[in-house]
């Protein structure tokens, strides 16, 4: 069953405001409909205006009876009138309330102004984008913060946190919830098969990628280059090569490369779906292309000797996967929406070399059959705990990590 999460009241306001002269007052009436009766928005009667300072009591009622309810429905929307943002209250002209003044048409234009601007502080952009927020914001826990943006950054930045240490262990000593890969040039063929793919990654301030059309010799040349690139990178030898590297090193490159690869993606998708879960166990909010998919993966040096990763992806067309707070799974498409979602990060350089030198042969089959389990049975926590259930040495330790996205939809459509 499709999701239809909405303030049908809301909706009727911003209907009639839009349709109307900005002067225009509201009024509630009751429309007929066979034997069923609907509340709506029309236009009041012309015997009221705007500084009308002799109204009668009848009218003075009516316009505080249509301002309760715009004002209840505000309340509603944000979890509470104790919740409304101070830029939503200040467009609400509060007090104006309770005083027989009208409500215009372009005073309910301009809070709607104000709760768009909120909801686009989330990450939500378009026509559409609300019926998307109003399936993943209620039951969040967002609505209730003090600030919901802040609230959210912080979780998708520790979500992302846990799922880039669990993806760095996965680069080397790879595990499903059933068995270990020991395939140990699994890392190296993934980022590749994703780097043909049109994938453009940025090592120092020299970009690789596979240009379209290109020949056989000139996608193995490609390949080449951008695996020796990254031994070079990673060593700082000049003369390094990927064939040719150490142990340490060549677990290093595997890091980076598989935070160079497709595999990053779906980190990040899920740190941020996590991050509507109060509880961080249901991803509540995925995006899929429908079209055009572009990844950037961009590495370089900071003065100090840390690697400063940066990750860029881009949907033309999205295809909406979301669920809400009681479980239920809808799915959507905008062939003409687009997505987009960043992530920085700075790996240090004393923490790169320990992950680098650690004894991975030590590393016991079983607690990375464990780990994956906690991720497998996907409860309370579970990104955490599982980050979390990495031994020493072999967590790698990220800092000042930012995760983002933005989603503009303004024609949704069922899949189903």
């Amino acid at each position: 069953m499709a999701i239809e999460i909405s303030n049908a009241n809301y909706n009727r306001f911003i209907e009639f405001a839009s349709k109307a002269d900005a002067r225009t007052i509201a009024q509630t009436e009751l429309a007929r409909d066979g034997d069923d009766f609907s509340m709506r928005i029309s236009a009041a009667p012309r015997k009221d205006f705007i500084g009308n300072i002799g109204r009668n009591r009848s009218t003075a009622a009516a316009n505080d009876k249509v301002r309760a309810l715009f004002r209840g429905t505000i309340a509603e929307i944000f979890g509470g009138e104790s919740r409304i943002p101070e830029s939503v209250l200040k467009a609400m002209k509060m007090a104006d309330y309770g005083k027989g003044k009208p409500l215009t048409a372009r005073r309910i234009l301009a809070v709607n102004a104000a709760v768009v601007a909120e909801r686009e502080a989330l990450g939500f952009h378009g026509a559409a984008a609300g019926r998307v927020a109003d399936v993943c914001l209620p039951g969040s826990g967002l609505k209730e913060s003090r600030d919901p943006a802040e609230e959210l950054q912080n979780r998708m930045n520790a979500n992302c946190t846990h799922r880039l240490a669990s993806l760095a262990l996965d680069a080397v000593r790879p595990a499903t919830h059933k068995d270990v890969t020991r395939d140990a040039d699994a890392t190296r063929k993934a980022f590749v098969a994703d780097f043909l793919r049109g994938n453009e990654v940025v090592i120092g301030d020299v970009a690789y990628h596979v240009a379209e059309g290109a020949t056989e010799e000139q996608r193995e040349k490609a390949v080449k280059d951008v695996c020796d690139a990254m031994a070079r990178f990673v060593t700082g030898d000049a003369n390094a090569t990927y064939a040719t590297a150490s142990k340490a090193a060549r677990a290093k490159m595997d890091l980076l490369m598989k935070y160079s690869s497709q595999e990053m993606f779906g980190s990040v998708a899920t740190g941020i779906g996590l991050s509507f879960d109060p509880k961080g166990a249901t991803n509540r909010f995925a995006v899929t292309p429908a079209g055009r998919h572009a990844l950037k993966f961009v590495l370089s040096r900071d003065k100090a000797g840390d690697i400063r990763f940066g990750y860029r992806g881009t949907f033309s067309g999205i295809r909406l996967n979301v669920r809400n707070e009681r479980g239920d799974f809808d799915m959507k498409q905008d062939n003409g929406g687009t997505f987009d979602y960043a992530l920085d990060v700075k790996i240090p350089r004393e923490g790169l070399d320990r992950f680098g030198d650690a004894d991975w042969d030590a590393l016991d089959d079983q607690t990375l059959m464990d780990r994956k389990q906690i991720e497998f049975d996907a409860k309370e926590g579970w990104a955490g705990k599982s980050a979390n259930g990495i031994p020493e040495p072999y967590r790698l330790q990220l800092e000042d990590l930012h995760a983002s996205f933005r989603l503009r939809t303004d024609n949704l459509a069922d899949l189903f």
